[in-house]
């Protein structure tokens, strides 16, 4: 079984923009480098402006903040829904809101995320107003793009890509000053090993 990677010192981890390069994110998405190279650039200055405020950016399986209680406070709650989740927690609910919102063309996508249900069990601590969906990241590079429709679905493979990426690549890196947490489950770190190695 594969041991887990010892996390370097935060001052030893590279900036997320020197593996994460356009290139890669070009590679392995698929889409053309000209359009990576402004998605990638415009990723990370959304992330950072974010965490510079000092808020943390929740996703499904990481986080990324200024090092402080609060962004390990985050991943561990991360952690705790993922855990719920795959234990079938949440079953019974998400039957039922797709039972409830199955022919209503105005009802969101989807029930609630894991970062939904984050941000929502930590709604009452003194904090709260810091913890912000990572969505939020995709959103701001959507508004940078000028909302281009033709244009949707290149900018959710490489949103995709870059989060896929980072999580993979959590333990070493930083973005701007900012930390990033693997916030995945043990055994579901040992699965994404397979993701850097498939043909």
């Amino acid at each position: 079984m594969p041991r887990q990677r010892q996390s370097p010192p935060f001052a030893d981890r590279v900036d997320a923009g020197v593996p994460i390069s356009a290139a890669l994110v070009s590679a392995v998405s698929g889409e053309p480098i000209e359009f990576a190279e402004r998605f990638v650039s415009t990723w990370f200055d959304a992330a950072r402006a974010v965490t510079m405020a000092g808020d943390v950016l929740v996703f499904d399986d990481f986080v990324v903040g200024m090092p402080c209680a609060l962004l390990l406070e985050t991943a561990h709650r991360v952690r705790l829904m993922r855990c719920a989740e795959s234990t079938g927690v949440f079953d019974e609910e998400e039957e039922r809101w797709y039972d409830e919102h199955a022919d209503d063309d105005d009802a969101v996508w989807e029930p609630p995320s894991i970062p939904d249900r984050v941000i929502a069990a930590m709604q009452h601590g003194p904090e709260s107003g810091r913890v912000v969906l990572g969505s939020a990241v995709g959103r701001a590079v959507w508004c940078a793009f000028g909302r281009p429709r033709d244009q949707l679905i290149q900018v959710m493979r490489l949103g995709m890509t870059i989060e896929r990426l980072v999580v993979e690549l959590a333990s070493a890196i930083r973005i701007g000053d900012a930390a990033v947490v693997d916030a995945r489950l043990l055994g579901e770190r040992f699965e994404g090993l397979r993701w850097g190695w498939a043909a």
